[in-house]
């Protein structure tokens, strides 16, 4: 079932992805060449249920105003989730997709370092639901959220790519 909904799966092909640190070297490799990579996102911190992603924030990622741009903020907040949701995966058997993201933007980020956590907090059926917080350099809240992902079933995957392509 390989290219189901993807142009390319060959970074999962050698992984084996009960090995965390192997999970995790095939994710970043996967991400660097990426929106993530292009942003500068990094992870700090990764595992199943807390996942922290980090940005240097610079003047080509401000708005008009000097302000660090909310699109950005949103990609850090994704990046971070959707590596947590990675982190859960059972990528033999299904696939995450984001589905909602809610952001409220408490304080302007400027300069340093912003730090987007992710932490899981529920499964209803084929959902996780994730908190966000997103930090600055002093600890404040920037932004605050959640994410939700719906796991979906390579055989589901299938039928739907199989319906779309008239079969």
């Amino acid at each position: 079932m390989s290219g189901v909904y993807t142009t390319d799966n060959s970074w999962m092909e050698e992984v084996d992805f009960s090995d965390e640190e192997q999970r995790c070297k095939a994710l970043d490799a996967r991400d660097a060449e990426s929106f993530n990579g292009m942003l500068g996102i990094r992870f700090a911190e990764q595992s199943p249920d807390r996942t922290v992603a980090e940005l240097d924030i610079h003047p080509r990622l401000f708005q008009p105003f000097g302000f660090l741009h909310g699109g950005v903020t949103l990609a850090l907040v994704e990046a971070a989730a959707s590596r947590a949701v990675d982190m859960r995966a059972d990528y033999e058997k299904e696939r995450p997709f984001g589905v909602h993201i809610e952001i409220d933007h408490k304080k302007p980020g400027r300069q340093g370092v912003l730090r987007a956590i992710a932490t899981f907090d529920h499964q209803e059926k084929n959902k996780q639901i994730w908190n966000i917080e997103v930090r600055d350099e002093d600890d404040d809240i920037v932004s605050d959220g959640i994410f939700v992902t719906k796991i979906v079933s390579l055989e589901r995957l299938a039928q739907k790519q199989a319906e779309r392509e008239g079969k």
